[in-house]
C-alpha cells in the first residue's frame, strides 16, 4: 500500500520521535519536515497555522494518504502523537499479523496505558526546560522523582503485560507504538540521568525497561538512521536549555563526577554493585550537637502561623508524592549509596487542630511499612538530644 507519509514536527526529538521511531523501523518510504521555531512563530502572526493543516494547531502531525474505497484515495492529516502511534500501528502491520484491535479489550487497554504514562512523563520532563536551572537542584531532585516513579510503574506495567503479548520485540516483530514511546522516554532519562544505565541492565531494577529499550534501539533500520543523522546529538526540546550539550553538561556537574560507566551502563571501576561510588563510612555524623532550647516568641509564632496558611499546589503536590519507598531511593541518590537499611520517620505537630493530617500521614506511612511516631512540636523540642547514625543505617526525620 502506498501510504504517501510525511511527518511534521520541530527540529528536536521529544514527541516526534515516537512517531520517527515506527516510520524508520517500518522501512515504508517516508519525508520528514522539520520546521525551525522561527518560521513557526512566523506562520502564527500569519496565522497561517490552520486546521487543515495542523490540526489543535501543535506539532508533531502526520500526512497521510491512503484508499478508503477501492479506487478512491483519501489524505489525512493526524495531529497528537498518540493518535498518529494508532494510526501507523493499523496501517504500517503487514497483511496476516494480529493487530492491536483484535487483542482482548484489557490488554488494549494496558498497552494505551503504557504508551500514555511514557508520553505523559517525556512531556512533564520537557516542560520544565525553560529556564537555565532546570536541570540544577532543587528542580533536579523532583524530575528524578518523576522518573523513578515512571521506571518503577512501567516495569511492573510490562511485568503484567509479558503474560498477554511479547513486550520486548524480536529483531522479526514490527515495532509498535507502546514499545517507540517507551524507548522514546528512557531516551530521554538515561541523558539526564546516566547512572540509570546500571539500573537497567539484566540484574537491575528496571530489567524490563532495559531490555526493550535496547531492543528499539539496536534495530538494523534504527541503528542506521540514528548513526547517519546524528539523532543522539539533536536537541530534546525548542529551549536553548533542551540540547543534548546542556543536558550532559548538567548530569556532569550535579551526579557524582566520579563515577565512570562505559557504553553498557557498567561502573568502570571504583563503585559498588549498582555503578554508585562507595560510601566512606570512617567519619560518622558528629556525637555531640549542642541543644538550643526554643524561645517562647518562636512558640508563639508557631501558634499564628496556622491561621495566615494558604493552600499551595506545589506544596501539596510533593506532600502527596511523599513514600518511604522513594525517601529511601531519594537517601541512595544523594548519599551515592545503594541501599537503604532503616528507615524511621518521626512527625511532629505544632497545634492539635493540624494533628487531623498528621494523624493521615503517620497511618499512610505505617501502611507503606514505616516505621512512623506522632509526637508533638513542643514535645520534641524538649527532647532534642544527640542522634548518632551508625553505619549503614539511616534516620529519616520528616516533618510536617
Amino acid at each position: 500500500m502506498d501510504h504517501d507519509l510525511r511527518l511534521v514536527y520541530f527540529p528536536v526529538r521529544a514527541r516526534g520521535e515516537p512517531v520517527l521511531l515506527l516510520l524508520v523501523d517500518s522501512g515504508v518510504p517516508f519525508d520528514l519536515e522539520e520546521i525551525p521555531l522561527v518560521t513557526w512563530a512566523q506562520w502564527k502572526k500569519t496565522r497561517q497555522i490552520t486546521n487543515d493543516k495542523f490540526p489543535y494547531s501543535a506539532l508533531p502531525v502526520l500526512h497521510a494518504r491512503h484508499k478508503v474505497t477501492p479506487n478512491e484515495p483519501k489524505a489525512f492529516v493526524f495531529a497528537e502523537t498518540s493518535a498518529v502511534l494508532t494510526y501507523l500501528d493499523e496501517t504500517l502491520d503487514p497483511a496476516g499479523t494480529t493487530l492491536e484491535r483484535e487483542l482482548p479489550l484489557e490488554v488494549r487497554v494496558r498497552i494505551q496505558m503504557v504508551k500514555e504514562a511514557a508520553l505523559f512523563a517525556m512531556v512533564r520532563i520537557l516542560g520544565m526546560s525553560g529556564g537555565s536551572e532546570w536541570l540544577a537542584p532543587p528542580q533536579r531532585t523532583t524530575i528524578w522523582g518523576i522518573v523513578n516513579r515512571y521506571l518503577r510503574d512501567t516495569e511492573n506495567a510490562l511485568s503484567e503485560l509479558e503474560s498477554s503479548i511479547r513486550v520486548v520485540p524480536l529483531e522479526t516483530d514490527r515495532l509498535r507504538g507502546m514499545t517507540s514511546a517507551v524507548a522514546t522516554t528512557i531516551s530521554l532519562v538515561t541523558q539526564v540521568f546516566p547512572p540509570i544505565r546500571g539500573m537497567l541492565r539484566n540484574d537491575g531494577e528496571y530489567k524490563r525497561c532495559g531490555k526493550l529499550w535496547i531492543a528499539v534501539l539496536e534495530r538494523p533500520r534504527i541503528a542506521a538512521y540514528w548513526k547517519e543523522n546524528k539523532i543522539e546529538a539533536k536537541p530534546w526540546s525548542i529551549t536553548e536549555y533542551g540540547t543534548a550539550e546542556w543536558i550532559a553538561k548538567a548530569a556532569v556537574s550535579f551526579d557524582h563526577p566520579q563515577q565512570k560507566l562505559d557504553s553498557e551502563g557498567r561502573s568502570a571501576g571504583g563503585s559498588d554493585e549498582e555503578g554508585f561510588p562507595p560510601v566512606d563510612w570512617s567519619h560518622p555524623l558528629p556525637l555531640h550537637i549542642s541543644y538550643v532550647p526554643v524561645s517562647e516568641t518562636t512558640v508563639e509564632r508557631d501558634h499564628e502561623a496556622p491561621f495566615s496558611l494558604r493552600f499551595d499546589a506545589l506544596v501539596a503536590g510533593i506532600i502527596n508524592g511523599i513514600s518511604p519507598d522513594q525517601l529511601s531511593k531519594n537517601i541512595r541518590y544523594f548519599s551515592t549509596k545503594t541501599q537503604c537499611w532503616t528507615l524511621s520517620l518521626e512527625i511532629h505537630s505544632t497545634l492539635a487542630r493540624s494533628l487531623a493530617p498528621a494523624e493521615l500521614s503517620e497511618t499512610q506511612f505505617e501502611d507503606a511499612g514505616a516505621e512512623c511516631r506522632l509526637i508533638s512540636f513542643l514535645e520534641a523540642s524538649q527532647q532534642c538530644r544527640p542522634i548518632y547514625v551508625p553505619p549503614r543505617q539511616y534516620a529519616v526525620h520528616g516533618v510536617t
